[in-house]
């Protein structure tokens, strides 16, 4: 017997903002509802909660002012980051928390204004 892979489809609760919600996601429906209702001037987000004046996010909590981010939480006015948590004005970082106006940087921490954290390490470990 070959095995298939099962696609769950998802029911969506949606807004007038364009943002979305699955049941699936939030457990029930009554969950989904109330994350939808807790995003403030939102605009095309996916399974977030508690947000305001973001952008195309998914998976987020409590952030504002962010665009195109990825299951982060607590953060300020940043963009692309990826399951960054309480960090401000930062772009394209993955795994970061509590940093600020940093760019392209990975599972830093307490960081400020740094710019390719993972790749500066890289090179002064490695020195000739």
């Amino acid at each position: 017997m070959r095995y298939q892979e099962r696609k769950i489809m998802a029911t969506w609760l949606k807004d007038g903002n364009g943002n979305k919600c699955s049941i699936e996601h939030f457990g029930t429906k009554k969950k989904a509802q109330e994350a939808l209702d807790s995003l403030v001037n939102c605009r095309n987000c996916v399974n977030c909660y508690s947000c305001r004046d973001c952008t195309n996010c998914v998976k987020c909590r409590h952030c504002s002012d962010c665009s195109s981010c990825n299951s982060c939480s607590s953060c300020r006015a940043c963009s692309s980051c990826i399951e960054c948590s309480s960090c401000s004005s930062c772009s394209d970082c993955y795994s970061c928390s509590d940093c600020s106006s940093c760019s392209s940087c990975s599972y830093c921490s307490s960081c400020r204004s740094c710019s390719s954290y993972a790749n500066k390490q890289f090179k002064t470990t490695n020195k000739d």
